[in-house]
């Protein structure tokens, strides 16, 4: 599967019920910093969603944690074709720690 990291703070993680069965998908929010064109700062909210799979299996307690952190986030990005056609986020796995993806200092001998 195909994915992006999103860097951003993680403010906000729920479960809420979707469908006619009620269905439990996860969702989180995260917000993202950039800066536009004349270098003036922009804040950005991006919302995330996440299956019911994932939900069964605690996927929304183990993302409590990081609550208010700056989190590398890995998503992959989906077009749903309803009525009209919108962008999606979908999170695809935990956050990711920036020392697991750093290369390590050899060590001196």
């Amino acid at each position: 599967m195909n994915g992006f990291l999103l860097h951003g703070e993680l403010t906000d993680v729920r479960v809420v019920p979707r469908g006619q069965n009620n269905t439990l998908f996860g969702e989180a929010s995260v917000k993202c910093f950039a800066s536009d064109h004349k270098g003036r700062a922009v804040e950005t909210y991006v919302d995330l969603r996440f299956g019911p799979d994932l939900v069964a299996q605690g996927f929304e307690n183990a993302l409590r944690p990081h609550l208010g952190k700056i989190v590398l986030l890995p998503i992959s990005p989906s077009i749903y074709e309803g009525r009209k056609a919108i962008q999606q986020y979908d999170l695809i796995g935990l956050p990711l720690k920036l020392e697991t993806l750093m290369a390590q200092p050899a060590k001196a001998s």
